[in-house]
């Protein structure tokens, strides 16, 4: 991907402000120029590529963007090869990882297993994981915080058009203030939580947020034409992951808080 495409997602990224409530997050437009974003949306593979999800999420298609996998989607390949390359490039990572700064000590408690499971005496291990997936009218999710290893939850929405402006990422609240769920991501119950917002399935545009023990998200169960919503999830995770094909290091510094990089 080219320098100016690059920055123009940089930028974007640079001028969108977090907003800290419920829980760290993004939300950036116009996130690539239009022109890539034509090409990109020409580009996206054909479902017989994808993998579908077990009974419960079976209206998931997914493919893993590694470099290897991309190598393999026939006509498309050269743009998901360059693609890929930077998707999962520690260029990304450090631009994501300064964004939310400090905010990345978040957690640190809870986090501290498998920070000390990956340090090693550079640093702490970190694989960037992309999933490409393909939703169909039926899928929902119910409110989870996703998994203890995951730091950030990337989420590029790629639709034609503003059919499907619906279906997107949703925020909750707990209406149990206590409630916390850090290791397990367990599906709750809609039931007991409120809705905060819902992120549009807007062409061009890009969500992240931070993992944290009340980062409740989900996909509202609504009637949803069945065209199919394409989205790309970025999602780093501390360690080295299953199907990870790179592996970055970044300083520990970046997830301790001050006071126990003073005991250390």
């Amino acid at each position: 991907m080219d320098s100016a495409t690059r920055s123009h997602f940089y930028s974007a990224i640079e001028r969108t402000p977090i907003i800290d409530e419920p829980f760290p997050y993004l939300n950036a437009t116009n996130v690539f120029p239009s022109e890539f974003y034509a090409r990109l949306q020409g580009s996206l593979p054909s479902i017989d590529h994808y993998k579908q999800y077990n009974a419960r999420f079976s209206e998931r298609y997914a493919l893993d963007l590694t470099g290897s996998s991309v190598k393999g989607l026939g006509e498309v390949s050269p743009f998901w090869v360059e693609f890929e390359a930077w998707l999962n490039s520690s260029e990304l990572m450090n631009v994501m990882m300064r964004k939310f700064g400090d905010r990345m000590k978040i957690c640190y408690t809870e986090r501290s297993k498998f920070l000390n499971e990956a340090k090693t005496p550079d640093g702490i291990t970190i694989s960037p994981q992309s999933l490409l997936c393909r939703d169909f009218s039926n899928f929902a999710i119910d409110p989870h915080t996703d998994a203890g290893p995951k730091l950030v939850v990337g989420i590029f929405y790629f639709p034609k058009d503003e059919s499907l402006i619906e279906f997107g990422t949703s925020l909750y609240t707990a209406k149990d203030p206590t409630l916390r769920d850090f290791y397990k991501s367990t599906r709750f119950d809609r039931a007991g939580f409120d809705l905060h917002k819902t992120f549009e399935n807007r062409p061009n545009s890009f969500v992240a947020f931070l993992k944290t023990d009340q980062s409740f998200h989900g996909v509202e169960e609504r009637p949803y034409s069945n065209v199919g919503r394409d989205v790309l999830f970025w999602i780093p995770r501390i360690g080295k992951a299953k199907t990870a094909e790179t592996s970055f290091t970044l300083p520990a510094s970046i997830f301790t808080p001050e006071r126990e990089a003073a005991v250390a």
